[in-house]
């Protein structure tokens, strides 16, 4: 059976699906729209907007996030609410979090960088973008379109004139790779019932698992006890043990929040 040209030009990003079709969709899928809304496709545009535009995507973001670039109850101009933060604690928490509206809120860092040319900004911001676009990309729907999402990114966001070294990082990543490598490490959370309030593991807590699982020796020692089934090794290992108490302090703290899980 041919497919219809129309589903091509989604892929691509040149066409956008209508109210109609959105709604048979969300009728046979249901929480199908809310990804086709999402704010992510709003801020990823190729061309620079306007500050108020981008200041309008980031006060919608959740209010852990939001709260990040703007005084209490931000309205229009939204400029005159923004927060000066240093990009260095934005980032940092925009790492931690590693959700949809994380990515949203780092590619609204980007976009403002350009519209106010502020290259320091890109600097920072690029590696950080990477890092919670990989985390994301295995999950759902994400995994389904990260490979073509990927490149976009890496022509329009990702690379920039400060940091040298960029390029070569976007060239070496491994998208399959990394969906299977964050994929593995989401099982093991689970499989070791870390969470206490959730039996899925969210993205960001592979923040955690980047690190403290950030040696090749320590990954090869506890996956090791794991293929022998040998359970108790792997929970008395001291990577492990460090991972469990960090994602159960996460998990009490007021970073935890529940609309990571979606």
């Amino acid at each position: 059976m041919k497919r219809p040209c129309k589903f091509d030009k989604y892929k691509l990003g040149k066409n956008v699906p209508s109210d109609k079709t959105c709604r048979v969709v969300e009728s046979e899928l249901k929480g199908s729209t809310k990804w086709l809304d999402h704010l992510l496709w709003k801020i990823a545009q190729p061309q620079t907007l306007d500050i108020e535009t981008t200041y309008s995507i980031l006060a919608q973001l959740k209010p852990s996030i939001s709260n990040l670039f703007f005084y209490k109850d931000p309205k229009p101009p939204f400029a005159a609410y923004r927060t000066h933060h240093s990009i260095e604690k934005i980032l940092l928490k925009l790492d931690r979090d590693s959700s949809w509206d994380a990515l949203v809120a780092c590619l609204g860092l980007i976009q403002e960088a350009k519209y106010l040319n502020t290259v320091g900004v890109l600097f920072f911001t690029s590696r950080p973008t990477l890092r919670i676009f990989l985390r994301i990309a295995s999950s759902y729907p994400m995994r389904f379109i990260a490979k073509d999402f990927f490149q976009y990114l890496k022509k329009y966001f990702l690379p920039n004139e400060v940091d040298k070294d960029i390029d070569n990082i976007l060239e070496n990543v491994n998208i399959e790779g990394n969906i299977h490598y964050y994929n593995v490490m989401t099982l093991f959370i689970e499989d070791l019932y870390i969470l206490k309030k959730s039996l899925f593991a969210p993205t960001a807590c592979l923040y955690f698992t980047d690190k403290y699982f950030n040696t090749h020796d320590v990954l090869q020692e506890v996956f090791t006890f794991k293929y022998n089934h040998d359970w108790k090794s792997v929970r008395k290992h001291p990577t492990v043990k460090k991972l469990t108490r960090a994602i159960r302090r996460w998990e009490n703290s007021k970073e935890y929040d529940s609309s990571n899980l979606s």
